[in-house]
């Protein structure tokens, strides 16, 4: 969708739930946000505590990709140690104790902390459709759906990157170029807290979503 990270929720631009949980958490002594999009750095530019930055036009295609931008950024202002965090705006149900819960995670023996989501169904349970219609079906052989193992207590805990939240030592993303490259820890978020708005369809959701009861 063009020009997502500017859609309203609850009265509020996307990039504006994201920049107000990162700054609640008081937890950065420098936050950016970095885009090509002159709304949301109008936007940006509207809080004290944000520098707004012009994006470079070669990592504002389709093919740059988060971490050459956050590397972008940690070149830029001369970091070489300390933690860094990458927070998309279109995770904006992700909140500021969340950060918080996540940073803690980083101890002597963590590098890296990674905002995660279970898969639904279980990973175990997957199959593969041939094609990009329907048609055949091809079953893996270390299919639990082979043994009829197929009640959710007998599968293992996979989970995959929901990109709400991505912290790491600036020291180990510089040298892996990658938030995968070192000891890694998951924050296991729950699954509305981690809607990720890609689509039209994720932001219809997202309204009903906000139009529930709060919960308690």
């Amino acid at each position: 969708m063009p020009g997502k990270n500017m859609l309203e929720l609850q009265g509020k631009p996307l990039i504006v739930h994201t920049i107000e949980a990162v700054i609640e958490s008081r937890l950065f002594e420098t936050i950016v946000v970095s885009s090509d999009d002159a709304d949301v750095l109008r936007v940006a530019g509207d809080y004290g505590d944000v520098q707004a930055w012009q994006r470079p036009a070669a990592l504002a295609g389709d093919t740059a990709t988060n971490v050459e931008v956050l590397l972008d950024v940690i070149e830029t202002l001369g970091c070489r140690s300390g933690i860094c965090g990458l927070f998309q705006p279109t995770s904006p149900f992700r909140r500021a104790e969340h950060i918080v819960d996540a940073y803690e995670l980083l101890n002597d023996d963590t590098e890296a902390v990674i905002s995660v989501s279970c898969y639904s169904p279980p990973i175990g349970l997957r199959l593969r459709l041939e094609g990009n219609t329907s048609g055949r079906l091809l079953v893996p052989p270390e299919s639990l759906l082979l043994s009829g193992k197929t009640r959710i207590q007998e599968h293992d805990n996979y989970v995959h990157p929901n990109g709400a939240m991505y912290l790491s030592r600036i020291e180990s993303l510089i040298k892996y170029r990658a938030f995968f490259g070192g000891k890694l820890a998951g924050y296991l978020m729950e699954t509305l807290d981690a809607v990720d708005i890609d689509t039209r369809a994720d932001y219809l959701l997202s309204l009903i979503h906000i139009s529930e009861p709060t919960r308690p």
